[in-house]
């Protein structure tokens, strides 16, 4: 399945998580902003983690182990 499909998620959305996430990952989010983000918005937080490829049924088959 993908992952862009387990929550119907618009093409405005998807570029404004796409832009956040890039904020992220340049360090332009502080790690309060980012876990207000995360608990605020539940689609945003599997966005990412599906785009970041952290969640669990994504990290089967990748060369480093499981954390937990």
């Amino acid at each position: 399945m993908d992952n862009n499909n387990k929550f119907m998620i618009g093409e405005g959305a998807r570029k404004q998580y796409d832009y956040l996430i890039d904020c992220i990952l340049s360090d332009q989010v502080s790690a309060e902003q980012i876990q207000q983000h995360l608990t605020d918005d539940p689609i945003f937080e599997y966005y990412y983690k599906s785009k970041r490829r952290l969640l669990e049924e994504d990290r089967d088959g990748l060369p480093f182990p499981k954390v937990g």
